[in-house]
């Protein structure tokens, strides 16, 4: 009886073990066919920082500071400790084990040698991601002065000139849709410089750029404003399967940027850097380079009718913000107005005197009343608020909501897009410069006035923003000078740009907040799910997917009806853009995406 049990033991241990080596066999023959790196998206790659032997010779040589050259390294991998990456300090000996899975910052790096210099080329060769910035590789191992070569070999960006404005303080914003911002909102940041900055040329518009207080141009160096081709402070691009990221400014920028900004820049780095894809929406749906052209009407209000009938000759979409008190005393040319499908109709309170801190009763009649009046008026439903004198606070902003406003156009805001507030209303922040400045600065000058529309206009479509252009009816729309305005209509009319109103503006805003992007992936399929949370179909969604290591060779809806098309593509810079046709509310899509491996 023992030896029986003795054998069943036995046997069950065999038969334990059998199965132990089948289920493995299994799952060896299905390994192949699993993409594991995407399970590991959450988790934070390794960045090395190389702390350069040649570098601190050079500073020793030039009789710098190479503990201060250390120390900021040593800040610089605390600071990514402290925000949750991991991270390790090597030398150039080093680079040899480097994989392609890592990253590699290599801070200030003045000198490197030439044997660094190929080993960090075989890494990006072999798809490895590099993070680079200032004045990387000016010298060799012998000292000799080599400018911008190993940044130029590296990048093919093409160095102009060093210098740095010192008139005015500067500040700098990402685009939109890039690898270093993906979907955030992008705000006005301080660039606290003390070293002239090395202006590069650049055959793409730059991931960061140069820009002055009011988000509208690039600040002037050298008496003029460089264009958005010579402006950049950050871009990206490949070299071989390799990613790599260059910055022109000092490593002690990154250690004074505020934690969010910092760590959006480096959790955007990792995250292009080992997912298959990484997703950017259009901020309004399916319409970049939007712009939004309004005009206050208020004094010498029947010019008002002049600006709506010009902008629906050039089939332009523009908004009048009206006085509702002056709407009411026009009442025929208010109706005329309403009548130009291309014009919507805002309030711009009732009266146009100062609101904020005005008795409750008086904001009723300002902010409540004048929609009733002007939708009276009108026949139409209003949607949009000018403050008089750009004036807000949150007294204000819950009564818009209340009476059922959407948006409000306010003064010039950090932020390059429309964004929510608190009580749910969307702002238009106003970008252009206001016509009654043209009036001082320029003493009205219809042709710098233009020049400046037109570049401020470029400046900001060219991030993905949205230009705002905002003017008076006794100002810029007044006799003669609205002539700069038809000159600029015909301008939009000839180039990609998209006016829109500001209801649709906002509208499209809000949808697009609440579309969603999820992927898995096998060996050379990815399953894409996308989600309109909105309670409304949404058409024409159009988003950027970034394809850093891989090549789509075709998109299939799991569902036929919905028709998915590639826009554009960019082989050299690696992403598509794609647009789908409609997305039913409370809806979930499914996308497979076929690819190979670059």
């Amino acid at each position: 009886m023992y030896f029986l049990n003795k054998l069943k033991t036995l046997l069950v241990f065999i038969f334990i073990f059998l199965l132990a080596i089948l289920s493995g066999f299994v799952i060896y023959q299905l390994m192949p066919n699993i993409n594991f790196s995407v399970y590991l998206n959450n988790e934070r790659p390794t960045f090395k920082i190389l702390l350069s032997n040649n570098t601190l010779n050079i500073l020793k040589l030039k009789n710098l500071n190479p503990q201060k050259y250390k120390n900021d390294i040593v800040k610089l991998a605390l600071r990514l400790k402290q925000n949750g990456f991991n991270y390790k300090i090597i030398s150039e000996k080093d680079l040899i084990f480097l994989n392609k899975n890592d990253i590699l910052i290599s801070p200030d790096t003045y000198a490197i040698s030439t044997f660094a210099k190929n080993e960090i080329k075989n890494f990006l060769a072999k798809g490895g991601t590099f993070v680079f910035n200032f004045r990387f590789g000016y010298f060799d191992e012998n000292q000799h002065f080599l400018n911008a070569k190993t940044i130029e070999e590296i990048t093919n960006l093409k160095k102009k000139i060093e210098a740095i404005p010192k008139n005015k303080a500067i500040f700098y914003i990402h685009k939109r849709i890039s690898p270093l911002n993906m979907s955030d909102n992008p705000t006005r940041e301080d660039l606290v410089i003390y070293d002239s900055l090395p202006i590069f040329h650049s055959n793409f518009i730059p991931d960061i750029v140069l820009t002055n207080w009011s988000v509208t141009s690039s600040p002037q160096i050298q008496n003029h404003n460089l264009s958005i081709y010579d402006d950049g402070i950050a871009w990206h691009g490949f070299y071989g399967k390799g990613k790599w990221f260059y910055f022109s400014f000092p490593a002690y920028v990154f250690l004074d940027m505020n934690d969010k900004e910092f760590k959006k820049i480096f959790s955007n780095i990792a995250s292009y850097s080992n997912n298959l894809i990484s997703i950017s929406s259009y901020p309004f749906l399916d319409k970049p380079n939007a712009v939004f052209i309004s005009e206050d009407t208020e004094y010498k209000y029947p010019y008002g009718y002049n600006f709506a009938k010009l902008a629906n000759e050039y089939n332009i979409d523009v908004t009048l913000f009206a006085v509702a008190k002056l709407a009411k005393k026009y009442e025929n040319i208010t109706k005329a107005i309403a009548q130009f499908k291309n014009c919507e109709i805002g309030s711009h309170s009732y009266s146009h005197s100062k609101i904020l801190g005005a008795p409750i009763e008086v904001l009723k009649q300002e902010i409540i009343y004048s929609k009733k009046l002007l939708e009276k008026i009108t026949g139409r439903k209003i949607y949009g608020f000018r403050p008089p004198r750009e004036e807000i606070d949150d007294r204000i902003e819950k009564m818009l909501k209340e009476a059922g406003y959407i948006y409000v156009m306010e003064k010039p805001k950090p932020f390059l897009l429309p964004f929510t507030k608190k009580y749910g209303i969307i702002t238009i922040p106003r970008h252009g410069t206001d016509d009654y400045t043209y009036l001082i600065d320029t003493d009205f000058n219809k042709s710098q006035i233009f020049h400046n529309i037109i570049l401020e206009n470029n400046f900001v479509t060219a991030l993905n923003g949205v230009y705002t252009l905002s003017v008076h009816t006794h100002l810029l729309a007044y006799k003669t000078n609205i002539s700069v305005l038809e000159k600029y209509f015909k301008y939009l009319q000839n180039k990609y740009f998209y006016p829109m109103k500001g209801k649709d503006i906002a509208t499209k805003a809000l949808l697009a907040q609440n579309i969603s992007y999820d992927y898995s992936a096998s060996s050379n399929i990815i399953t894409l799910n996308i989600s309109n949370n909105n309670n409304q179909e949404v058409k024409n969604l159009t988003f950027r997917i970034y394809t850093p290591t891989i090549k789509i060779i075709n998109f299939t809806p799991e569902i036929d009806k919905y028709n998915v098309k590639i826009v554009s593509q960019n082989k050299l810079k690696r992403f598509y853009d794609v647009q789908i046709n409609k997305i039913p509310p409370k809806t979930t899509i499914v996308i497979f995406i076929k690819y190979k491996r670059l």
